[in-house]
């Protein structure tokens, strides 16, 4: 969002703003939830530009020194207008919530240069993209981790060997030692170990262990989706 744009929280006895970030184009917004916790928190947004816009993500913060503040799930909302009912654009977990320990950002958390296009590498965040893809036909660049087709040839031609079976190659990329990460009793192009180039798969033939599979990446196409004048991001802490 430009710089002068519109942000109001809600759910918080405070109303005032934090510090601004470094780059001076986005303001951190500290909310106390004393007497409030059975009530909704989070904030609304409004470009100064007026015009319409299109929301691809959003991008959080861990919280320097209060691991019960993080942001653990969110409902992120669109509208035409300030007469216009809400949206729902995306909904969901973040990607840390099933963490067992929390990243914390060693310094006061103040300073941040991050924008739309590049976070910054410094301070420990999490992200979420607002398009929908087919996970059963593609995968998201570059490594592909979240394919679950059912593709099993390799970029060679070779037959893909089960996950489950120790034959022609023995091999220790199984699902107990890599749960969630889509192998099984199946043949099927994955990237359990976060190879860099896409999925892969150990092949049927003696004198090849293993190669990179032919799965189209996802692309983002922002003409799938909505425009709005504003967005409202809801959300739940641990």
């Amino acid at each position: 969002f430009d710089v002068g744009s519109t942000v109001t929280s809600f759910g918080c006895t405070n109303t005032e703003a934090g510090n601004n970030v470094l780059e001076g184009t986005t303001t951190k917004y500290i909310c106390d939830r004393d007497n409030l916790l059975e009530e909704p928190t989070g904030l609304m947004i409004t470009p100064s530009h007026l015009r319409s816009s299109t929301a691809v993500g959003m991008r959080v913060y861990a919280h320097n020194n209060c691991p019960d503040c993080d942001p653990v799930s969110y409902l992120f909302e669109g509208r035409a207008d300030s007469g216009s009912n809400w949206v729902q654009i995306s909904q969901g977990d973040l990607p840390w919530k099933e963490a067992t320990t929390f990243p914390r950002n060693s310094v006061l958390g103040r300073d941040i240069s991050s924008s739309y296009t590049s976070g910054d590498s410094s301070l420990e965040f999490t992200e979420v993209s607002f398009y929908i893809h087919d996970y059963n036909v593609c995968g998201t660049p570059p490594t592909q981790e979240d394919y679950r087709g059912t593709s099993s040839y390799t970029n060679n031609g070779h037959t893909c060997q089960s996950w489950s079976s120790q034959s022609p190659h023995s091999h220790t990329r199984t699902n107990d030692l890599y749960p969630d990460t889509g192998l099984g009793n199946h043949n099927y192009c994955r990237n359990p170990d976060g190879e860099p180039e896409g999925t892969w798969c150990y092949t049927t033939d003696p004198e090849t262990r293993w190669e990179y599979c032919d799965v189209p990446s996802c692309e983002d196409d922002p003409v799938t989706l909505e425009e709005y004048s504003g967005y409202k991001i809801t959300w739940t802490a641990t």
